[in-house]
């Protein structure tokens, strides 16, 4: 069997994120520590990361660490897969070094996804691959078909990050400005965070925005310009 076909899916990793430039608060300090270690093959083997923001963007800086180690990894966002076959989904993912599942909440009490995870789960063990998990929330008995996969997610070294004030916020957008490369004064990013969401991944994607019109219309990250790009014109 080939390549391809043992892992039908390969989502493509968003390359700013790294563990360098993610934005951290005291509280998410040892879970990135921890996440550093896993990824270059050291450290704990199965980890969970509950609630908070910026899971999506760790699990995928994870993996690109790993692969940077010459690790074989695998990101999967479950939530955007849900609907599809999971022995489909699953195939072929024991092979990884470090498997990382985005949103493993999205399939919790859907008995095909938990028996397709338990065998994958087994696999992992008896390959000695690792696993990042993350949830939305927490997961409770109740809510799982299989009690044995609930045990064993139980296990997982888990770690809750912290939800981000405005302060937080702002420094998160200054630190993606910074490895962009873009010189921004924090009265523009506080009107950002006054007019815009208060979401990571909004603020994101704003900032990747703001890059590529400022670099097409060489112009600097100001006010107005953040005004023009962005259509706030009130």
């Amino acid at each position: 069997m080939t390549t391809a076909q043992q892992i039908p899916l390969r989502f493509r990793l968003d390359n700013d994120a790294t563990l360098d430039n993610f934005y951290v608060a005291d509280e998410a300090a040892l879970a990135v520590h921890e996440l550093r270690r896993q990824a270059q093959g050291a450290g704990e083997r199965f980890i969970y990361l509950l609630a908070g923001v910026g899971r999506s963007h760790l699990l995928q800086a994870s993996c690109a660490l790993a692969e940077g180690a010459s690790l074989k990894t695998q990101y999967l966002p479950i939530r955007s897969v849900a609907d599809s076959s999971p022995e489909w989904v699953l195939e072929g993912l024991e092979e990884c070094d470090l498997l990382c599942l985005d949103d493993i909440d999205a399939v919790v009490g859907d008995r095909a996804w938990e028996v397709a995870l338990f065998n994958l789960y087994n696999a992992a063990l008896a390959n000695g691959q690792s696993w990042l998990v993350s949830s939305s929330g927490g997961i409770q008995a109740e809510r799982f078909c299989l009690p044995d996969l609930y045990s064993r997610m139980k296990s997982f070294s888990t770690y809750r990050l912290p939800a981000l004030g405005d302060e937080e916020l702002l420094n998160v957008v200054v630190t993606r400005c910074r490895a962009r490369g873009i010189i921004i004064d924090e009265a523009v990013v506080r009107y950002i965070l006054s007019r815009g969401r208060r979401d990571l991944h909004y603020l994101v994607d704003l900032v990747a925005k703001l890059d590529r019109s400022s670099l097409q219309m060489k112009r600097k990250v100001t006010i107005p310009f953040v005004k023009d790009v962005m259509g706030w014109c009130q």
